[in-house]
């Protein structure tokens, strides 16, 4: 498994540039952070100073929790997944998180996925699907491969858009699946 730094590095850009706050997000959170996003039945990476994060999501809401203003911003963290591996999925990968506490309408929800589209179009063709249930999945166009989701989400009392802003190494078994 490659990730490969400088895509990150370049995704962290784009999403500047598109008007998101570069964060720094803690990459260990404590069990409200972790449970709020979840899927039932997954099993946590448990340290001695809590749990290691599947998503960034997970690290900005732990922040909010903590009384922190979050806004409109961008991180980059490892995510630990325990799951069944496969090609496309791994016990761990990069990914370059987006949120918006500042705007949850569904018109900032759709300039996010927009701005995560043109970015991933520079890369591969995209598709965008509609998950029928309030959130969003942009794939690869030609073989369905999942780049990112997008969506609503709230928890005790914090609102908040969530969406992939890339996902390493994904985009790169993406882009490998087009030759």
């Amino acid at each position: 498994m490659i990730i490969d730094y400088a895509r990150i590095s370049a995704a962290e850009a784009h999403y500047q540039a598109a008007g998101f706050e570069l964060r720094s997000t803690p990459w260990i959170v404590g069990l409200t952070a972790y449970n709020a996003t979840k899927p039932a039945g997954a099993v946590p990476f448990v340290t001695l100073g809590g749990y290691l994060v599947a998503s960034a999501e997970q690290s900005y809401l732990e922040l909010m929790l903590g009384g922190e203003y979050v806004g409109r911003a961008v991180t980059t963290t490892p995510c630990f997944r325990h799951e069944d591996y496969d090609e496309l999925h791994h016990p761990y990968f990069m990914k370059v998180e987006l949120v918006d506490t500042l705007d949850t309408s569904d018109g900032s929800l759709h300039r996010m996925i927009a701005a995560a589209q043109e970015f991933f179009e520079h890369f591969v063709p995209t598709k965008l699907i509609n998950m029928e249930n309030g959130t969003w999945d942009l794939v690869e166009a030609s073989k369905g491969i999942e780049l990112g989701s997008y969506g609503r989400r709230q928890h005790q009392g914090q609102v908040w858009l969530y969406g992939t802003g890339l996902a390493e190494p994904r985009l790169a078994q993406a882009m490998a699946a087009q030759l």
